[in-house]
């Protein structure tokens, strides 16, 4: 077979015509590898070479295109193409990108604690998790995660505790700190400095707060309840509120 018709495709593939009437689509780096624009007969043998050589490509450039959309670790990247290309071709790319910078899981880890300190409310708990899932090794996510101090911790978590009491007014101290501790353990961090964070907080008087809040529920329920009904409608939405 001779290769006839050579033609530039997008995203560096080239369509080859040979004069059997056969297409094959093929890379740059396969065309300069076998010398198709000098040696352009082809058997048999050569292009089962050239098949396995372009379904290698074909993964590494499916590759590069996902990394320049967002970076990965390399088990996100194994997970995103594995349906699509055979285990033994996927990992000879994702070597060759590991090896050329391409995908680095502990330049990845240091980037995404630093931006998960700058910009979320997440603690150092529930990132080391989320590094986890990503398949980052725990000795990269461990020296990764000096970053992430406890007076780092603590400041956010002060932060948050004020946030916290600032968007509940119209709730009870049990019910504002019940909240604000349930929050912070889920989105990670030490449940010693939660507590500790709580317990300098200078509650302030809710008895305002109850009546206020006693009298709305009161004025709406009273509409449908009456009597040890009403009582017990208005504690249970009371009690719902942190007024005990």
């Amino acid at each position: 077979m001779k290769i006839e018709k050579f033609k530039k495709l997008k995203d560096g593939v080239y369509e080859l015509k040979l004069d059997n009437n056969d297409v094959i689509f093929t890379y740059e780096e396969v065309i300069l590898k076998y010398e198709l624009l000098i040696n352009k007969e082809l058997d048999n043998k050569k292009i089962k070479e050239i098949d396995e050589l372009n379904n290698y490509y074909k993964c590494y450039y499916t590759a590069i295109k996902s990394i320049k959309k967002r970076s990965y670790t390399r088990k996100e990247l194994y997970q995103k193409l594995k349906d699509e290309f055979d285990n033994e071709t996927l990992n000879k790319v994702l070597d060759t990108l590991e090896t050329s910078g391409y995908i680095d899981d502990k330049f990845y880890a240091n980037s995404y604690i630093h931006r998960q300190i700058i910009s979320t409310s997440h603690g150092p708990i529930r990132i080391k998790r989320d590094l986890e899932e990503k398949g980052v090794d725990i000795k990269i996510i461990e020296e990764a995660m000096n970053e992430f101090t406890e007076e780092v911790e603590i400041e956010k978590i002060d932060k948050l505790v004020k946030k916290g009491f600032n968007s509940n007014h119209s709730k009870g101290n049990n019910y504002v700190i019940k909240k604000i501790r349930n929050d912070l353990i889920y989105q990670g961090f030490s449940q010693e400095l939660i507590e500790r964070a709580l317990s300098k907080v200078k509650l302030s008087d809710d008895s305002d707060i109850r009546e206020k809040e006693y009298n709305k529920i009161k004025n709406r329920l009273s509409r449908k309840y009456s009597g040890k009904e009403l009582e017990y409608k208005i504690k249970e939405k009371m009690a719902l509120k942190g007024f005990y």
